[in-house]
């Protein structure tokens, strides 16, 4: 919802074919709110823990054979996302070591599961 002492001061401005908004402030980033939150969940995790980062088909996709093309894109955007977050955490923890699956079974879930892993001795 905009606020109304910010829209009160924008002013449109032309310079020969362009129009231009004035007075219009920059909202604040939101980008990495979510990593921000995967790192905290990877700096909490104790060795051999696991967690699940669901990965939901939409109900009105009946077909099987869709269902599962439609699971595996979606869980791979979730691990691209997931590997890119640990990769960051990684830099700048020493020590932490993960693997990440795709699950979907009763057991594990239905997503991608993340482990901490004791780190590989040196």
């Amino acid at each position: 919802m905009a606020d109304k002492a910010a829209t009160a001061n924008v002013k449109t401005v032309e310079k020969g074919d362009f129009k231009f908004d004035t007075g219009l402030p920059v909202p604040p980033m939101v980008r990495g709110a979510r990593s921000s939150e995967t790192a905290d969940k990877l700096a909490a995790m104790p060795v051999g823990a696991s967690f699940l980062e669901p990965v939901s088909v939409p109900e009105t996709i009946k077909d099987e054979a869709e269902r599962e093309k439609v699971f595996k894109e979606n869980a791979r955007t979730v691990s691209n996302r997931l590997s890119g977050a640990i990769r960051r955490f990684k830099k700048n923890n020493e020590g932490f070591e993960f693997a990440m699956r795709t699950v979907n079974d009763a057991t594990a879930g239905t997503g991608v599961r993340v482990w901490r892993v004791e780190a590989a001795k040196a």
